[in-house]
């Protein structure tokens, strides 16, 4: 099975205020990690998880094209029903800014993952 998505980095502050704008980053080269099940982060609403805290396996990982975009061969005997999490792998760890509203990473079903591609937001200044 393969998934499919892109990495977007929004540009500029969230908040109003002057000369607020974020450097810009190539996109490409970047890692990803899809790891298998929930993954909770090391404290509430934290979208940075440090390399030691993350403990569900590792199931694929690759890189970005130059245009951020990724392509992920998952393991067939993953059933089909099967949740994964992908994160992008950020210097000292790994990040996803989003959440599923009972306090894990939002997490994917394999069969959604297959369908729909997967966008992963840097929106915190992550990458580097």
């Amino acid at each position: 099975m393969i998934i499919s998505g892109k990495v977007q980095r929004l540009t500029g502050d969230q908040r109003p205020g002057p000369g607020s704008r974020l450097p810009p980053v190539d996109l490409s080269d970047q890692e990803i990690v899809v790891v298998a099940g929930a993954v909770q982060p090391r404290e509430f609403g934290d979208p940075f998880l440090p390399v030691g805290h993350l403990k569900a396996p590792v199931i694929s990982r690759g890189r970005t094209d130059a245009l951020g975009c990724f392509r992920l061969m998952l393991d067939s005997h993953l059933s089909q029903t099967s949740q994964i999490t992908i994160f992008l792998v950020v210097p000292g760890g790994y990040y996803l800014n989003r959440f599923d509203g009972s306090g894990s990473f939002a997490k994917a079903e394999i069969r959604q993952a297959a369908a729909a591609p997967i966008v992963l937001l840097d929106d915190r200044n992550a990458l580097r």
